[in-house]
């Protein structure tokens, strides 16, 4: 078939099959009903316009594969990290910083002394199994105060919950990255610290937004209860987004 659809091209280069070739004669056939003769012109911008075609496809063809490689990549070392407890627990305080105090807020923040020092004592407390609810009024310097008293320590991971991420582990999940069929447990995200230098505890907080609903709020400090009590593996701070939101906790005194 090549050799027919090629053959009659005259006053062309020495006859090499090529993609150009076949594509412009097998449109002139059809379009032209049969035309059998290109001119050396039209043969030319044929194949100049299969060379535009073949390279596109290529380079497109070698885009694909690269990103797809470094999407295998990727995915295999977030694998890595996850599964080895030492790097999952510097991944962790890498991906969960405290945030940074904005300006605006610095400048008008009024010091709550009473506040940052029972956050620092508590954090200090190596053999303590509770853990703290900070809560207030809107507005009242809280998740400041927390931040301000954290921000030089190491061990600690910050996570915030709204209306759209209401879980701890769901924004654990996607601050590592993970993908969204894993499943993240506390006790396993931590187990990790252990190893790490220092014997301080890791601290998690957890800010919880105004849009939060009523059932998370419980659930979450049921979460860090276990974390705290049960498994003995962290410090956990409850930051509420106001003092109505403390009525939403479980009751139970016992841990």
């Amino acid at each position: 078939m090549r050799r027919q659809l090629c053959g009659n091209i005259r006053r062309c280069r020495p006859y090499r099959p090529c993609a150009g070739h076949i594509f412009v004669r097998c449109s002139q056939l059809t379009l032209k009903g049969g035309h059998r003769g290109l001119s050396t012109q039209q043969h030319r911008d044929s194949t100049r316009g299969s060379a535009v075609f073949v390279g596109g496809a290529v380079v497109g063809a070698a885009s694909l594969w690269t990103f797809n490689v470094m999407t295998r990549g990727a995915e295999e070392e977030i694998k890595r990290r996850w599964n080895d407890p030492n790097l999952r627990a510097y991944w962790l305080l890498e991906q969960c910083k405290v945030p940074e105090i904005p300006e605006d807020v610095s400048d008008v923040y009024v010091e709550r002394h009473g506040l940052e020092d029972r956050i620092d004592a508590y954090v200090r407390q190596e053999l303590t199994t509770e853990y703290l609810v900070v809560v207030g009024p809107r507005g009242g310097g809280k998740s400041t105060a927390v931040k301000k008293v954290l921000r030089g320590r190491g061990k600690v991971v910050y996570v915030k919950l709204d209306s759209e991420v209401s879980t701890i582990q769901e924004r654990l999940r996607k601050n590592l990255g993970l993908p969204s069929h894993e499943q993240v447990e506390l006790s396993h995200a931590f187990q990790g610290f252990k190893g790490l230098h220092g014997v301080e505890k890791p601290v998690l907080v957890v800010e919880l937004d105004s849009n939060v609903s009523p059932d998370s709020i419980g659930q979450q400090s049921s979460e860090l209860k276990t974390l705290c009590t049960d498994d003995k593996l962290a410090h956990g701070i409850l930051v509420l987004s106001d003092a109505n939101a403390a009525f939403k906790l479980k009751e139970d005194p016992d841990r």
